[in-house]
């Protein structure tokens, strides 16, 4: 888990909690609220981890391949052909 994310698993956590988890004066961050963010935020950790590896995948097969930038814009072929709901 991330460092700054450290306060939410605290028993006595620091009275300068972030203003999202105190929008109200009576609102309490419970051990409950704490157990169900800290799932939360990890899951989020993970799908990060995820997304990461498959960029860093997808990077690898498409560097195989090289750039071809078009000199102008191209019509595909078919553009000027009637369609059937014409």
């Amino acid at each position: 888990m991330r460092g700054d994310r450290k306060f939410l698993v605290d028993e006595n956590p620091s009275p300068l909690l972030p203003s999202a988890l105190c929008p109200l004066p009576y609102f309490q961050v419970r051990p409950h609220h704490r157990f169900l963010i800290v799932n939360h935020l990890s899951h989020l950790d993970f799908l990060e981890e995820q997304i990461a590896l498959f960029d860093a995948q997808i990077a690898q097969h498409i560097s195989q391949y090289p750039v071809v930038e078009p000199d102008e814009p191209t019509t595909p072929p078919d553009a000027n052909k009637p369609s059937c709901s014409s």
